[in-house]
């Protein structure tokens, strides 16, 4: 049986404009088109592709010159595209990125002919992952439009794949857990026993050094009830995550459960993406142990024991 490959659809339907702009003297069939509205949470907002299409190889530098974009627009941003070859402001289209000209993001997928069963697509040709960038004003309304279509004719179809979760702002998220050396699965605070830790998460790692500012609130005290801390604190370059620990003081004093409270603003978003972590400080309660005064019937010939000072409380710490 002969398998046969499709290589497009003739429907010759309408183009778009906005992609016969980016293309000069190119006109657009059957374009495809997604347009939704978007509030990012900071100021870079990022997106991943990678373009195919079967006009590869043959008609490169020829009157089809299939394209693809990513139209943004909001308040204070102009109408543009940013899907554009890196470092330039070139779009992505079958003439302007191919084995000859940026051939540094193209990937070659064969003919199609004997088709290749370990291949995934049918596209003759994509692009390696390109990011498509900007920066923009955090919690302003943008309207996107992802466009492609054909362009000189109505067959030798090409597509986009779009990386589920890569539209996306930088976001910080702020957690607090507890931490110790001799005990586990303790959800609060124990003064002198069971410290805090404090974790800043990014979803992604952050290009440059991230300077994070937080305030503290709460009904324990700071100096007294546990040791002070910086409110500033850096997420490296290249890095994801930071974190540090706050160290709770035993004062002697039964004050019952005291809070300590993060709060934090991711820069420079408004106050809609205020975030909170808390974290409780518990008493240390001494446990003493009575000796019974029965004497032993026999008793067995006692071994000598090491004395060593030992407290312990009913949170199960040891001192």
């Amino acid at each position: 049986m002969t398998k046969v490959v499709q290589a497009g659809i003739n429907t010759c339907v309408d183009g778009d404009q906005d992609l016969n702009d980016i293309i000069i003297g190119f006109t657009t069939n059957d374009a495809c088109i997604l347009e939704f509205d978007f509030i990012p949470y900071s100021e870079n907002l990022s997106f991943n592709y990678v373009f195919g299409s079967e006009e590869y190889l043959e008609y490169v530098g020829s009157s089809f010159n299939d394209v693809f974009a990513f139209f943004i627009e909001g308040r204070a941003c102009r109408f543009q595209n940013i899907a554009l070859i890196p470092g330039t402001t070139v779009p992505v289209s079958i003439n302007n990125l191919n084995d000859a000209s940026n051939s540094e993001y193209y990937v070659d997928n064969g003919s199609g002919f004997p088709v290749d069963p370990n291949s995934t697509v049918q596209y003759d040709g994509l692009t390696v992952q390109l990011q498509a960038k900007i920066k923009v004003t955090p919690c302003e309304t943008y309207h996107l439009k992802l466009a492609i279509a054909d362009a000189g004719d109505c067959v030798l179809d090409s597509g986009v794949f779009l990386e589920a979760g890569s539209l996306n702002t930088d976001f910080v998220e702020v957690l607090a857990s507890t931490v110790s050396t001799t005990t586990t699965d303790f959800d609060n605070m124990v003064e002198g026993c069971v410290d805090g830790k404090v974790k800043f998460v990014a979803n992604n790692p952050v290009e440059e050094d991230l300077v994070l500012s937080f305030e503290i609130a709460g009904t324990a005290t700071e100096g007294e009830d546990y040791v002070s801390f910086p409110k500033t604190i850096t997420i490296p370059a290249g890095q994801q995550e930071v974190e540090f620990i706050i160290d709770g003081i035993e004062d002697g004093l039964a004050e019952g459960a005291e809070s300590i409270v993060i709060n934090f603003n991711l820069p420079p978003a408004a106050m809609q993406f205020f975030q909170t972590a808390t974290l409780n400080i518990e008493d240390l309660v001494p446990l003493t142990a009575k000796v019974p005064t029965k004497r032993l019937l026999n008793p067995a010939p006692l071994l000598p024991l090491v004395q060593r000072e030992a407290a312990a409380n009913t949170n199960g710490c040891l001192r």
